[in-house]
């Protein structure tokens, strides 16, 4: 994985004004080996890639007629996150353009996840500032690994985080921490429950390739 360098990226002028895209500036977004941004007119998806695989069939990126409260126009899609700042109107939506770019950062304050120790100080904040949370019922902060943070894959079902033998490795690694880690019969039925009551979130390290897994249950 290549490191933090800006890439310049340009927006053409867009045929539909609910769905225009917006340059997304230098100092803002970094271009990664892992879900790289393509230059010109980015989708709703695209503008978030550089942490997300898929925001968009995750349910982070919504369609949507409102106006966005960080640059005022209706672009056909808002994230569903919450937005964290004593400043954010209680009612605001934020286009996923916004937040990708740091607009909605700059002009309210609003920061969207907690991260891990282990990640560069620029790294910390592309996730706090520029990319879209997504519902949980527990805090827990976005993974990090080799001084970098993960890149979200998504929410596997029980038998498709078995066939991942390293994330399901990792979850096992996680939940052993807990009092009922250790009773394979309650880790049988969570694992089983992932997708209803229980959730495992998949994350990638966009350096090294390891899979980094956090949990959540109602």
């Amino acid at each position: 994985m290549g490191s933090h360098s800006a890439a310049a990226l340009r927006a053409t002028a867009p045929r539909d004004p609910n769905r225009d895209v917006q340059a997304l500036s230098d100092q803002h977004i970094n271009q990664r080996e892992v879900g790289p941004l393509q230059a010109v007119a980015l989708g709703p998806s695209e503008a978030v890639a550089l942490n997300y695989r898929d925001p968009v069939s995750d349910g982070t990126i919504e369609e949507s007629p409102a106006e966005c409260s960080a640059c005022g126009r209706s672009r056909g899609f808002v994230i569903t996150s919450t937005a964290y700042g004593i400043d954010v109107p209680n009612d605001a939506q934020f286009c996923p353009w916004c937040v990708a770019d740091g607009r909605a950062h700059q002009r309210y304050g609003v920061t969207f996840n907690e991260v891990g120790a282990d990640a560069s100080q620029e790294a910390a904040g592309e996730v706090a500032q520029c990319t879209p949370g997504f519902l949980t019922w527990q805090d827990w902060a976005w993974p990090t690994h080799c001084g970098d943070v993960g890149v979200y894959l998504g929410q596997p079902t029980g038998d498709e985080l078995r066939a991942n033998q390293e994330a399901y490795d990792a979850l096992l690694a996680n939940i052993r921490q807990f009092d009922w880690g250790p009773d394979d019969d309650y880790v049988r039925v969570f694992v089983d429950g992932l997708g209803g009551s229980s959730v495992a979130y998949v994350f990638e390290c966009p350096r090294c390739g390891k899979q980094l897994v956090e949990w959540d249950a109602d």
